[in-house]
């Protein structure tokens, strides 16, 4: 089965500070600037799934109750945390420049094309990630085949693509993936906590996208 999905990934060295560093994520996601920009970004899917299923999002009532559950939807932010390697990921993308900054660069984890990503993909600043790096740098032709299970005709590709696969493999991204229990901790946050806030952030996106 095919996958795609995007993390972009802090270090922190304690769960206090993984759950301090998510406050501080969905607070910044839900300020007018980035709230704004996170509804233009997410609309054109909305509007897709609307237009398909028949929905004129011209109109009012039910239509304006589905926009506003759906701003409550788009502002729900997934997270993952491993205490083990002081890891916290943001999940998904197209979120505003400025929520990005709060984590270095993104990865884009899928199987529908290679995997032999430069090594410049996974952030230097995480340790795991250079850990990992580093091993395989050092790993024997057998040690690579193994990974990846099959034989290693291109070494330099090989070791890319075991980098990838160790990552993939140490981060239990495919208990992640599928929904099961895991070497990890899933934490869904929201910066929309009083009904003052949701009706801000609904009036404030309602302007964004009313032209689009």
């Amino acid at each position: 089965m095919s996958y795609y999905f995007a993390m972009a990934f802090a270090t922190v060295e304690t769960k206090a500070a993984a759950y301090d560093l998510c406050q501080k994520t969905v607070n910044l996601l839900s300020e007018k600037a980035q709230a704004q920009e996170h509804a233009r970004n997410m609309y054109p899917s909305f509007k897709l799934r609307c237009n398909f299923e028949g929905v004129n999002l011209e109109g009012g009532g039910l239509e304006n109750l589905l926009r506003d559950m759906w701003v409550q939807d788009i502002f729900q932010v997934r997270f993952v945390y491993w205490p083990q390697h002081k890891l916290l990921a943001l999940c998904g993308d197209n979120y505003p420049e400025a929520v990005e900054s709060l984590f270095g660069p993104q990865v884009a984890f899928q199987n529908c094309t290679d995997q032999d990503y430069e090594v410049d993909v996974w952030d230097s600043n995480i340790s795991i990630f250079q850990t990992i790096i580093d091993g395989i740098s050092k790993a024997g032709k057998e040690t690579i085949e193994s990974l990846l299970g099959y034989d290693a005709t291109n070494e330099d590709y090989a070791r890319r693509a075991a980098v990838y696969q160790a990552v993939y493999q140490t981060l239990d991204l495919g208990n992640w993936l599928y929904g099961r229990d895991g070497r990890f901790e899933r934490i869904k946050m929201s910066g929309l906590t009083s009904q003052e806030k949701i009706l801000d952030v609904q009036r404030w996106v309602r302007y964004a996208t009313q032209k689009m």
